[in-house]
């Protein structure tokens, strides 16, 4: 379905049928967002949070008010 995949740990012309599937679910995701069907909001584990990783929030290697994180990922919802 995503075509021939380069050799493994070959980053190559044709990559991984993985990733291709992945990109495909993800334009799908914010399609549906685009349109209202759902709330989508991106965030990433490199983000910050008051100048915390939310990596090192989601491992509860920082300590950070729920209420910050939700603030994060209201201002990421897309809006329709």
């Amino acid at each position: 379905m995503f075509g021939r995949a380069d050799a493994d740990g070959v980053f190559g012309e044709f990559g991984a049928p993985r990733w291709k599937q992945r990109a495909l679910y993800d334009a799908m995701k914010d399609a549906a967002a685009a349109t209202g069907i759902v709330r989508l909001a991106r965030v990433s584990i490199y983000d910050e949070v008051g100048g915390i990783r939310l990596d090192d929030i989601l491992y509860r290697k920082a300590d950070v008010p729920a209420e910050t994180v939700a603030a994060l990922v209201s201002e990421r919802v897309a809006q329709p």
